[in-house]
């Protein structure tokens, strides 16, 4: 009896003490890493996580490490999201392409299972903010997101009604933003987009129509092209959206390289017959052929 009751205590203590530690540690941050190490407190004390979730107004920030996440079935996930959708003032997931390695340099998870992310967003409801970066192990090395991996995300992303502004900014191939572009342009509450695109050769380009599509969402109030490489076809792209009239009204192209004369003359034509945009900033680091 004595060792039962010994026993009921130390579970009764352990409990108290994960829910301390949920609350205090794990939940009280203003950004919350799902990486390796938290997920594997959370992962095997998941329903502690939940219910410490809920009412939280401290995380407003949840940086989603996809090639952190591995084992575990479906409805574990799912809890995960409920927990994230608890967060009441939540307003940015962060998605770094940052891989685990193992002591041999191996890839921990060679493919990220985006799945997961989709059962996280499912139980999402905050307005939020997506910002994708990428670095490597030592922290100063970038890599661009594969087509691979850009065609799990859209696919995980696809028709969320709460994502509010996606910003891609430097991290995005030609060969991988066309899928990308496309799931962007389901997205219902899409207000805001930067975009970026590294020099390119034609033959690489993804199908450039991706583009007009997003520039047409209606719901589309900002964007914002940060070293964007426009080609000829990405140029025809954005200038047929701007004539044929969007829902944009603030249009930034900071630090962005355009080809000389028809590509000038096209974007020139496609602002002269927008009616929405009505702030206009132009930065260019190559000749004046935007201006």
């Amino acid at each position: 009896m004595g060792d039962h009751a010994t026993e009921t205590i130390q579970r009764l203590q352990n409990r108290l003490d994960d829910e301390e530690y949920a609350r205090d540690h794990v939940l009280d941050l203003r950004c919350l890493a799902l990486d390796e190490e938290s997920l594997d407190w959370i992962l095997n004390h998941i329903d502690c996580f939940v219910s410490q979730s809920r009412g939280n107004k401290r995380v407003e920030g949840v940086i989603f490490y996809p090639y952190a996440l591995h084992g575990y079935d479906g409805e574990v996930w799912d809890k995960v999201g409920q927990a994230i959708g608890n967060l009441e003032v939540l307003e940015e997931l962060q998605i770094p392409n940052h891989k685990f390695h193992d002591d041999d340099d191996e890839l921990v998870v060679p493919i990220p299972d985006w799945e997961r992310l989709a059962r996280i967003l499912s139980h999402m409801r905050q307005k939020i903010k997506v910002n994708l970066y990428n670095y490597d192990d030592a922290g100063d090395e970038y890599e661009l997101w594969t087509e691979g991996e850009a065609q799990g995300l859209a696919r995980a992303i696809r028709g969320h009604p709460t994502i509010t502004s996606f910003d891609c900014d430097g991290t995005i191939t030609h060969e991988a933003s066309g899928v990308l572009y496309s799931a962007l342009a389901t997205l219902p509450a899409l207000e805001s987009i930067m975009l970026s695109s590294p020099p390119e050769d034609e033959s690489t380009l993804a199908n450039p129509e991706s583009l007009t599509e997003l520039l047409r969402v209606p719901s589309l109030r900002s964007v914002h092209f940060g070293d964007f490489f426009f080609t000829s076809a990405l140029c025809q792209a954005a200038a047929k959206a701007l004539t044929e009239d969007t829902a944009i009204t603030n249009l930034v192209f900071w630090g962005c390289s355009f080809p000389a004369g028809e590509c000038a003359a096209l974007m020139a034509n496609g602002l002269g017959r927008n009616t929405s945009v009505i702030s206009l900033t132009v930065a260019s680091k190559v000749g004046g052929a935007i201006f």
